[in-house]
Parts: C-alpha cells; sequence; structure tokens
C-alpha cells in the first residue's frame, strides 16, 4: 500500500503565507490603476491544489481553478495570482479601463498593411501585454487616421510547437491594440476582414486565438465572429518549501508525487486560458484582394 503523506498543516501554511502577500499585491494594483479594490479578487494558490491519491488534506475542498474563474470573472473584475507583477498587471487593467478622448469611426480611416517592425513599435506604446514573438509569415494591418495609427492587429501562421500539434497552420491573432485614449468604433471589425483576407489569400481556413481568462472576458473575440471553448488550466506550478511558485517543468526526474510530497511540494494551479476559433469561407472577403505582408 502506498504512503499517505498528510498534508493538512501544510496546505494552511500555504494558504496563509499567500493571503497575507495576495493582499498587499491587490492594495498596491488598486492604487496603481486606479480601479476599486473591490474589483480585485485573489488567486491563493492553496485553493487550487491538485488532488492526488496518496496526499491527504483534511476538510479541504477541491476546486477546479477553470471552473472557478468561468464563474468569478465577468467585465470590471479581475483576478489576480501572486505571480502576476504588479506594475504590469496594473496597465492591463488601466487598458481596460481607459479614459476615453478620442472618438472616431473606422470608416473614416484607411486600412494600410505595416511591417512587424512598425507593429511592434505600437504595441510598445499601447498594448498592455509583452510582445508576441513574429514570424516572417506575420501579418499587420493598421488603421490610419489623418496621418496617424490608430490601432494594429497582428495574425501569425502558428507551426503548433507551443501551442499544441492540434493547431498547426492555423493562423492566430496575435495582438489587437487601439491608440491610448482613444475609441475607434467598428475598428476592430474592420481590420478583422482584411486580416481574413489575406489569411485566406494563403489557402488557410481556420484562425485561433487565445485569452488570459483572469484579466480578458473574450468580448472582443466575441463580436470577431470567434467561438470560445471551456477554459482550462493554466500551466501546472509548484509550491516549494519555501513557498515559491515554480513551474512543474522545472521538475523534471523528481516530479512523481511521492518525491514532490516528501519534500513539502504540492502541485497547484493559478491561472487560465480559454482558445477561441473561427472558420473562414471565401464569404467572408475577397481571396484576391489581400496584399503581400510588408516585409521588415
Amino acid at each position: 500500500m502506498s504512503k499517505i503523506y498528510d498534508m493538512t498543516e501544510r496546505v494552511a501554511e500555504i494558504r496563509t503565507h499567500f493571503a497575507a502577500l495576495l493582499e498587499k499585491k491587490l492594495d498596491h494594483i488598486a492604487a496603481i490603476s486606479g480601479v476599486n479594490r473591490s474589483c480585485l479578487i485573489p488567486i491563493n494558490p492553496a485553493d487550487f491544489i491538485d488532488r492526488v491519491s496518496i496526499m491527504r488534506v483534511r476538510g479541504h475542498q477541491y476546486i477546479s481553478i477553470g471552473k472557478w474563474i468561468a464563474e468569478h470573472k465577468r467585465d470590471g473584475i479581475y483576478l489576480i495570482s501572486p505571480l502576476d507583477v504588479d506594475r504590469e498587471t496594473a496597465n492591463q487593467i488601466m487598458y481596460k479601463e481607459h479614459e476615453i478622448t478620442e472618438r472616431i469611426r473606422a470608416s473614416k480611416c484607411s486600412v494600410v498593411p505595416i511591417s512587424r517592425e512598425m507593429a511592434r513599435a505600437f504595441f510598445v506604446r499601447n498594448h498592455r501585454q509583452s510582445l508576441p514573438h513574429m514570424t516572417v509569415k506575420s501579418l499587420s494591418y493598421a488603421l490610419v487616421y489623418r496621418g496617424a495609427v490608430k490601432a494594429v492587429m497582428t495574425y501569425d501562421l502558428t507551426a503548433g510547437a507551443i501551442r499544441g500539434r492540434s493547431n498547426k497552420d492555423k493562423y492566430e491573432l496575435l495582438r489587437l491594440a487601439i491608440a491610448r485614449g482613444t475609441q475607434v468604433n467598428g475598428g476592430a471589425s474592420r481590420l478583422q476582414k482584411h486580416c481574413e483576407q489575406a489569411i485566406l489569400h494563403y489557402g488557410i481556413t481556420k484562425i485561433i486565438s487565445y485569452s488570459n481568462a483572469t484579466i480578458n472576458n473574450g468580448g472582443v473575440y466575441q463580436k470577431l465572429g470567434f467561438t470560445g471553448s471551456r477554459v482550462t488550466n493554466g500551466a501546472p506550478y509548484i509550491v516549494d518549501k519555501a513557498n515559491r511558485l515554480l513551474r512543474l517543468a522545472e521538475f523534471i526526474g523528481q516530479a512523481t508525487n511521492a518525491q514532490l510530497l516528501c519534500r513539502g511540494r504540492i502541485k497547484t494551479h493559478i491561472g487560465g486560458n480559454r482558445l477561441w476559433v473561427k472558420s473562414l469561407t471565401s464569404a467572408d472577403g475577397d481571396k484576391t484582394a489581400a496584399p503581400t505582408p510588408l516585409a521588415t
């Protein structure tokens, strides 16, 4: 019979440690972003530990973080984990909540293909997340109003190495950004139409994207015609004896349940993602109208 590891006290220790850390983190993010503190909900790793047959945690309720995120995430509510960087997360929230100082109709804008470098430069200034890797097969379109770029959308062909082989050879929506302080009515839809025309031109008929389900509610994907899957658990982590969160992949060779538990290490999940998929047909756009994406 396998040894049963009683981790009741260890889980209680993890919960107390991260509750105190998250209390300070949420206060700091609220102060930086200006959002009401009640709009921030903590993700405590102790609440989402994996169920393991040789582990006993008395009085513990096992919760799927994917289902929990789906229940708690809605517009204006942000789910914060210990790994979220305060400034970056506050920037994400401010991006979602930013004050509009300029309103433009997309029909008043020109749509032009732009280079990877131009797209990167725009995302640095206007997007809440770090820059994605962009290959030579990427394509980017911009909305230009009175000589200024007001929005950019970028797609790239995925090889399946990161996202999974089932999504190989599909174009992925990597980034959509609007100039800070600007609202472009119909802008995302107009950019999407041109991207789809280009993608169809290359013989690709399915596009995908991924969203961080703790921050993004996915409303823009739905408006663009994507269908979302259920929220899935994010990458597995290990809480070590020092209460550090480390990726499970870092424990290759010593990641059996017994090896981890005997050292006071517990598996957990602290995030979630949603896959968005859209099938394209020739009716979505004129396949012959797509220009070749510009090289850098």
